[in-house]
């Protein structure tokens, strides 16, 4: 998700990252192949520089569970009472 959030903000899209806050990156004990980082980064470390640099850009952190609803336009999401299309 921040990967993609990054991405799109760059090109200025409109763009919303639901953090339920249990990142599967945060169990991994060293991620080795990174560019750039030689002796490798933990997943918390990754999950930081991540969320660092999204946050250059007009992009929305949303707390929460996502829900995915169908509907006539296509599809919704719902995260708590905040609803999205």
């Amino acid at each position: 998700g921040l990967v993609s959030a990054l991405y799109l903000g760059r090109f200025r899209r409109k763009v919303a990252v639901v953090d339920a806050g249990d990142p599967r990156a945060r169990w991994i004990p060293r991620i080795r192949n990174l560019i750039g980082y030689a002796q490798g980064l933990t997943g918390p470390q990754l999950l930081q520089r991540l969320r660092k640099q999204v946050q250059l850009y007009d992009v929305e952190f949303i707390k929460g569970q996502a829900k995915v609803r169908r509907n006539a336009r296509g599809f919704k999401v719902v995260v708590g009472s905040k609803q999205m299309q």
